[in-house]
């Protein structure tokens, strides 16, 4: 494979000496500009896909050319592809190859003084440095390299001899006698593949950071071909740094597709290639904490949370002793993160900001930390991520959605300043939720749509992928179950190969046939896909299990046992004694004295703002269910005329008409139409 230098590029560079030279016509010059910068920066380029640039690197001559036939030269008649056409078959030896970059170098060096000079090239320009670093590399060419460019640039072209014949058949008849063909049939013997013969060591480089920088933003996987691409083209280079970042690739591709072990040892081969290809302690280091970074990443999204902290902290204490700061408040916001996933997860060092900066903290203090930070660093998408923090844990523990939509306005005011378009579905998705507990819903449909529909292409699998749940969980829960299917259908097509987002949408849409079941008073059917669903308890998705929760509470009420739904929202509330909210710590001091017939009434008086979002509204309706069950306790298990039963139903009407006094007050519209 060649370093740098293929038949492509030397095509670009006659492209470029046809522009010099004046032989294009004014109207295109700007066109024949943007042709050659698209493909010297294919990366670049707004919009640009791993499998077109991959494809676009195994063009022929013909098919990259083929723009330029629409654009007229100074010639009457011919086109700026028939005028470079005539240029590639006039370089017919390697001596006027030679001659081609002499002229280029003499060019580079040659300082205008006069202006009978033509139109010259700046050395500083993206077009000169390109052609400066042409040239040097094809004085580095050794003779065998030499001679294997000149085999594959012959065989390159060859696609474009019927176009050149016909424009030229004066030439063509010279180059079509018995000796030329015989030449050309030894030619194409001795370098067969010529499609692998037009990528250089440096493209192929180039399309394995652009498909890493591609997994990273958007977490999808690459497509099969273009997989079998790239180990093709890597496996012909021997360069460790290249070597790393194929097992850095496969790191990416083993974890989407839910290979554990594959993936781990993957990131093991990434890190020892990367200290092969640059030596020294401190290189180590650097390479050391971002691998424990993605390790730890790792870990968390197969539910291993103690092996996650652990990571974690070594890689904050390693990004402590390096300075590296971009790597520490990242590492910051990521055990944030964790701490709020899994509260329950083991202790450690780092286990809060006062870990770090000393001191007795608490969340809010660590947001405000990371805040200031990401403030003097300039580090606007930390900025707006913890912007999000801040609105999902004042959602959380003060029930303020007013306040947390101001943080959301903040962080999506960020990300259209600073072209953050990666964290722009995350800001819908998480201003789709503050109106969902609004009651909003319809307007909240229209957030979650916006992530598909106009950041479709920049936004991360994983966030259309739950946007498209929760708009096809809405249209379930307003009665449009086809379309909800139809949706959930098209998202398991998109998230095909990545096996947490396969088992999400699957979640989804047995969520989607539950509800319909309960709805049409199909027990059997409902009670068929709850077991279905049990094994989704331990997904790792407080958005699916809570749903699970609320849809088994209504089996159980459906079928009329009263005891049970009362045993389960009741032990649901002892689990969630380690979210601090208001609800459970007054519903479980209760508890704790053994005085259950206090807990529903003292549940009633607490301020009107919890029925101000959705989250809290579907507590209430949890409470409500105590209501409903003290109900039946008192038709079934008290004896007709007792104390017992005269206490459960005032304990049990006192809830209610209070719980439908608030919604009525906060939700006028939603209380009168399922009441």
């Amino acid at each position: 494979m060649p370093r740098f230098l293929t038949p492509g590029k030397i095509c670009l560079l006659a492209l470029i000496d046809t522009y010099l030279s004046g032989e294009t016509a004014s109207k295109a010059r700007l066109a024949v500009l943007d042709f050659i910068a698209s493909q010297i920066h294919a990366a670049s380029r707004p919009g640009a896909d791993v499998p077109d640039l991959a494809d676009s690197l195994c063009h022929d001559a013909a098919e990259m050319l083929r723009p330029l036939s629409s654009w007229s030269s100074d010639k009457p008649g011919r086109t700026v592809y028939d005028v470079l056409l005539q240029r590639l078959w006039n370089i017919d030896t390697l001596d006027t190859l030679h001659v081609l970059f002499d002229g280029f170098s003499h060019l580079m060096s040659f300082v205008a003084t006069s202006n009978h000079v033509r139109r010259g090239l700046s050395r500083a320009s993206p077009l000169g440095q390109f052609v400066r670093r042409c040239c040097v590399e094809f004085t580095r060419l050794q003779f065998t390299d030499f001679q294997a460019l000149w085999h594959s640039f012959v065989i390159w072209r060859a696609s474009t001899h019927e176009a050149w014949a016909h424009k030229n058949p004066n030439d063509a008849a010279r180059l079509s006698s018995p000796a030329e063909e015989a030449l050309q049939e030894a030619l194409a013997a001795h370098l067969t593949d010529g499609r692998s013969a037009s990528v250089s060591a440096e493209d192929s480089e180039t399309v394995l950071t652009f498909s890493i920088h591609q997994l990273q933003k958007l977490g999808t996987r690459l497509p099969n071909d273009v997989r079998g691409m790239l180990r093709t083209w890597i496996d012909n280079q021997l360069d460790s740094g290249t070597q790393s970042l194929q097992h850095f690739l496969a790191f990416f591709e083993h974890w989407k597709s839910g290979q554990y072990t594959m993936a781990l040892e993957s990131l093991h081969r990434y890190f020892d290639y990367s200290l092969v290809a640059k030596s020294g302690s401190d290189n180590m280091k650097v390479y050391y904490q971002y691998a424990l970074l993605h390790l730890s990443v790792l870990h968390a999204a197969f539910d291993c949370w103690d092996e996650s902290v652990e990571s974690m902290d070594e890689c904050i204490a390693t990004a402590r002793e390096n300075q590296d700061t971009a790597c520490l408040n990242f590492a910051l916001s990521w055990l944030l993160y964790l701490r709020q996933a899994r509260p329950s997860t083991q202790r450690s060092p780092y286990g809060s900001i006062a870990g770090v900066v000393g001191g007795d903290t608490g969340d809010q203090d660590e947001v405000t930390f990371l805040k200031t930070k990401a403030k003097e660093t300039k580090h606007w998408s930390l900025l707006s991520s913890t912007l999000l923090d801040e609105a999902k844990l004042e959602m959380y523990r003060h029930g303020s959605t007013a306040k947390a939509l101001e943080y959301i306005v903040q962080s999506s005011f960020l990300n259209s300043t600073h072209d953050l378009r990666t964290l722009i579905p995350v800001t819908n998705l998480f201003a789709g939720a503050s109106l969902d507990r609004l009651g909003l819903s319809p307007l909240a449909g229209r957030m979650y749509e916006e992530v598909s529909v106009l950041h479709g292409n920049q936004s991360p699998i994983s966030d259309r992928i739950r946007a498209t749940c929760r708009m096809a969980y809405g249209k379930a829960q307003s009665g449009q179950y086809g379309e909800a299917e139809q949706m959930l259908e098209q998202a398991a097509l998109s998230a095909q190969g990545i096996l947490k987002l396969e088992q999400r949408v699957q979640g989804f849409a047995i969520l989607v046939q539950m509800t319909r079941s309960l709805c049409r008073a199909d027990v059997n059917a409902a009670s068929y896909y709850l077991t279905k669903l049990q094994s989704l308890r331990n997904f790792s998705d407080p958005e699916i299990e809570f749903e699970v929760f609320l849809l088994e509470v209504e089996l159980l009420l459906k079928r009329q046992e009263h005891t049970a739904a009362f045993t389960l929202v009741n032990a649901r509330l002892r689990q969630l004694k380690t979210a601090h909210t208001a609800v459970t710590k007054s519903f479980l001091d209760c508890d704790t004295g053994g005085r259950k017939q206090r807990a529903t009434p003292a549940c009633t008086n607490f301020p009107r703002g919890i029925f101000e979002s959705r989250q809290t509204r579907l507590l209430a309706q949890g409470l409500l269910t105590l209501g409903e069950s003290q109900v039946g306790i008192a038709g079934h298990e008290n004896a007709s005329g007792t104390t017992e039963q005269a206490q459960s139903m005032r304990t049990a009407e006192d809830y209610i008409e209070r719980a439908h006094e608030g919604k009525k007050q906060h939700f006028p519209i939603d209380s009168g139409a399922r009441s």
